[in-house]
């Protein structure tokens, strides 16, 4: 086995998720052989119904995620899956092959991983027992296990996995629902169950990290406090005091106690006291300064000092946030008297007139199909990801359509969106990344 180089950053920090560059595979739906280079940001398999899009889209995604029962079930012989890194110029291979081997009488899968060069860094057999039952001392487990061995595998040679976003026409699998209750609601409503719970965490991961920043600015402006800089600062002071828009630090000052949780009645009387006195003070223009004076200035410095701090932390909080928001202001474009909002555990909640709200499942066919997919780019959490979905227009008015891969670029600029698409609407600006599947 050849060693491999490890996938890190100069600084020791993981390279993100890698994106696929090229597909190529023969046997495909019995004797065509072709192969596909992708771009890094969209692209789309288009043609008519059986030319194989549904078909292809299906082995893309089982081969990034390593779904033998789906392979096994597909018309190909081989199938490899280029994946790249980008201006790394790190790339490794993922490939499959149906093989026989007259020691194993059952159809086999060959799964192998070759590094940039070519050179294979891996490879293990895999035996159709789901269909074959087969066992004996050289069969090895195909379904059960693969997921825990591909991980291995990428760990043991210092590779980063794919991040797959896949969603199917159905949007969810009838298999794998929890329950036999479960399995009696839509597909659609047990995905947007799914995909809120993932919201949810995402979400609060964001508060979370809000939190720790907030916490930074409570230090800051504590250790400001004994933040002696002695009489040799007096100049700088009173003349840094002399250009203050006194009136903005008294509304930003307001704002940091409302943030620390007091309540006007609290802090109004003193915080317009102060900024009284300092008015007068500023009215003397540096003529007959008192004792008092000195010391409303100096405090007054102190207050822009920290509502200098509280800028930075508000720029960080919304730079937290900005997924958040633009996911709510994207569906509050999209959605026809309806607005969203997060309520203090993240749920999402809908108002609509007459004082009303209404829930996730209790929305229309085609607002929780685009919910779901602009969902699914939210939660990719603004990393790298390839996103493939078969026929995303489902239930979409042409409009949505149009504007849906540039949504999902807002949530996630990192994605690499694969579609399988009837829908010409769908492409959009991207119309030159369009895959005809039915001439390859």
């Amino acid at each position: 086995m050849q060693s491999t180089t490890d996938l890190q950053e100069g600084d020791g920090a993981p390279i993100e998720s890698p994106w696929l560059e090229r597909l190529e595979i023969s046997g495909f739906q019995g004797n065509r052989k072709f192969g596909i280079n992708f771009s890094q940001n969209a692209n789309f398999l288009i043609g008519k119904n059986g030319c194989g899009k549904t078909t292809l889209i299906n082995l893309i995604n089982s081969g990034l995620s390593g779904d033998l029962s789906v392979l096994f079930r597909s018309r190909f012989q081989s199938l490899t899956l280029q994946m790249t890194f980008g201006q790394k110029n790190s790339r490794y291979s993922l490939c499959y092959e149906k093989v026989g081997r007259e020691d194993v009488p059952v159809p086999s899968i060959k799964f192998s991983i070759l590094g940039p060069r070519g050179g294979e860094l891996y490879e293990q057999y895999f035996y159709d027992h789901e269909r074959y039952s087969y066992r004996n001392n050289r069969a090895r487990p195909a379904y059960d296990d693969f997921e825990s061995s591909i991980d291995f595998t990428f760990n043991r040679l210092n590779k980063v996995r794919p991040n797959i976003t896949w969603l199917s026409i159905l949007r969810a699998d009838a298999l794998r629902a929890a329950s036999p209750e479960a399995q009696m609601r839509s597909p659609i409503d047990r995905k947007l169950e799914e995909l809120n719970l993932r919201t949810t965490r995402y979400l609060s991961a964001l508060e979370s990290r809000a939190s720790d920043r907030s916490a930074r600015f409570q230090k800051d402006y504590f250790l400001s406090l004994i933040d002696y800089k002695g009489f040799d600062a007096w100049g700088k002071a009173a003349s840094q005091f002399n250009v203050l828009n006194l009136d903005k630090e008294e509304e930003t000052l307001g704002r940091i106690l409302n943030h620390l949780k007091l309540g006007p009645l609290d802090f109004k009387f003193k915080l317009s006291s102060h900024f009284e006195n300092a008015r007068q003070v500023a009215e003397k223009a540096g003529v007959g300064y008192t004792v008092q004076d000195a010391l409303t200035i100096a405090d007054t410095i102190r207050i822009h000092e920290l509502n200098e701090k509280w800028s930075s932390f508000e720029k960080d909080r919304a730079e937290i946030f900005s997924p958040r928001t633009i996911f709510i202001q994207i569906i509050n474009e999209l959605f026809i008297n309806k607005t969203l909002e997060f309520s203090e555990r993240n749920q999402p909640v809908f108002n609509i007139p007459g004082n009303r709200k209404l829930s996730l499942t209790d929305l229309s066919s085609g607002e929780k199909q685009v919910y779901i997919i602009l969902s699914e780019a939210l939660v990719q959490e603004e990393k790298q990801a390839v996103y493939l979905a078969d026929e995303p227009e489902l239930s979409l008015h042409v409009e949505w359509q149009q504007f849906l891969v540039e949504n999902i670029f807002k949530l996630n600029p990192k994605c690499q969106v694969i579609f399988a698409t009837h829908s010409p609407d769908i492409l959009g600006p991207y119309g030159d990344n369009a895959i005809d599947v039915e001439v390859l």
